[in-house]
């Protein structure tokens, strides 16, 4: 069995990810959804969306560590949508090519998209080996 499939990998990569996301969310509060809302009054609703965010990225962690399938999928759920997909549609959408972007901006993009997708790919890795294991 490889790392990247394992259990440890899998959390390894996990934490990582949601690290990132961490990372990507605080420049985004900082930066640019001070621009969008000037007046703040979507940051309640913002941080407590970020809150569930974390809080179900950790209990995945959690849940993972004590061999929860449904875990696994939920952080790779998160770790496409979060990273991935958002990372995607910074670049192709919200900041397209010749867009300025606030400092750090693709530093965070483009390490979120492949932490994203090395999480995603862990997870598969270790519920193919999951199953694998079963049958």
């Amino acid at each position: 069995m490889n790392w990247l499939g394992s259990r440890r990998g899998l959390l390894v990569l996990s934490t990582l990810a949601l690290l990132l996301f961490l990372g990507r969310a605080l420049a985004d509060v900082r930066w640019e959804l001070s621009k969008q809302d000037p007046s703040g009054a979507s940051m309640p609703l913002t941080y407590a969306g970020y809150l569930v965010v974390i809080a179900v990225w950790i209990w995945g962690l959690l849940a993972a560590q004590q061999g929860s399938r449904a875990a696994v999928i939920t952080m790779m759920v998160l770790s496409g949508l979060m990273l991935v997909v958002v990372a995607v549609l910074t670049a192709t959408v919200f900041c397209p090519p010749g867009c300025e972007a606030f400092p750090l901006a693709w530093f965070w993009n483009w390490t979120g998209l492949v932490g994203g997708l090395l999480a995603i790919l862990s997870g598969f890795l270790y519920l193919r080996q999951m199953s694998g294991a079963r049958g």
